[in-house]
């Protein structure tokens, strides 16, 4: 099924007008491909750049294909936690930074900061 998704894929980008990084990349594909990022280890998995390897399987017609299906799912996948991180880790960077200039503006002014 993954093999299939990812012709549909595949034949989708060529279609004029098509982006095909709106294309989105769940069901088969990411299942499989998570299989196999857990049956290798996920060390192993990255460090030997297991999901760049080739897989055959049957395409519609009945003939055989061999394409590399996990390695488009894993770059998008790095880029997506690295943005998800990325914005995490700076709205904790501005956070502190309002958090500083909010103290340090009232030990300049002066007031009490406490509720009484």
């Amino acid at each position: 099924m993954a093999g299939i998704e990812f012709l549909a894929r595949k034949a989708a980008a060529k279609i004029p007008g098509t982006d095909p990084n709106k294309i989105p990349m769940v069901g088969a594909i990411e299942c499989f491909c998570t299989l196999e990022e857990k049956r290798f280890g996920m060390a192993q998995y990255f460090l030997n750049k297991d999901y760049k390897d080739k897989y055959e399987f049957t395409n519609q017609d009945g003939g055989a294909e061999k394409q590399p299906l996990c390695e488009t799912f894993y770059g998008r996948k790095k880029w997506a936690d690295a943005l998800s991180k990325g914005v995490g880790y700076a709205i904790v960077g501005l956070n502190t930074v309002i958090r500083m200039v909010v103290i340090k503006s009232i030990t300049w002014v002066g007031c009490d900061d406490s509720s009484t």
